[in-house]
């Protein structure tokens, strides 16, 4: 009788310790995936508009056809005199930083464009030129997808590189590509700006003097 009373009691305390350790893995677990989470960098939607021109001699106003693929944001139709893309030239701004070094070259065009435009997006709308700078990629058949993930990389270590720009939304940011068609010669001009929303700022802010009263308190 001793023996089986014995006998339960240690199965008892050893269902016990099991549930103990069972309990502290799971626990132990949940802070692990938690601390995993909180440590993953944050990725931004890139959104990416794509609008094609053709210019031919007998068209004097043509017509910009928004173009989307599937989850993208549709662009609006719209009348205008197409223009050749501009060259933006952003290779005389240096910077070292952390993030920053660890670009591609395409990434730290778009990069050098926000350091360069840094006053100037605290208006929340201003459209950061990148003109014809990714033209030779953009030939390619993935062209459009490899730029979206060179712009990903840059607003991400622009913002990690730069917490002062605290008041930008990435998300609200949209990445345009133009095409223009001149006979048989195809360019690509490459803009930055706010799509249809009023700003990229994130909610908190709406004016460039909400943004200077934050930094001053900061």
């Amino acid at each position: 009788m001793k023996s089986r009373l014995a006998t339960f009691i240690i199965t008892i305390v050893f269902v016990l310790i099991i549930i103990v350790f069972t309990l502290f893995g799971i626990i132990f677990w949940n802070e692990y995936v938690k601390l995993e989470t909180s440590s993953t960098p944050q990725n931004f939607n890139t959104v990416i508009e794509e609008n094609q021109n053709t210019i031919d001699e007998d068209i004097k106003v043509p017509e910009i056809i928004g173009d989307p693929f599937e989850g993208i944001k549709d662009s609006n139709t719209y009348m205008q005199e197409p223009n050749e893309p501009e060259e933006v030239d952003y290779s005389n701004i240096t910077i070292d930083k952390y993030f920053y070094n660890q670009l591609e070259n395409y990434s730290k065009i778009i990069y050098k464009a926000f350091e360069t435009n840094k006053e100037n997006m605290k208006t929340g709308n201003y459209k950061i030129e990148l003109g014809n700078s990714f033209s030779d990629l953009l030939a390619n058949k993935d062209g459009q997808d490899q730029l979206g993930k060179y712009y990903q990389s840059a607003i991400e270590a622009y913002t990690y590189d730069n917490p002062d720009v605290f008041y930008l939304s990435p998300n609200k940011m949209y990445l345009n590509i133009e095409t223009i068609t001149k006979r048989n010669n195809v360019t690509y001009n490459v803009f930055i700006n706010s799509g249809t929303q009023n700003n990229y700022f994130i909610d908190e802010f709406s004016s460039k003097a909400e943004i200077d009263q934050a930094i001053r308190r900061n």
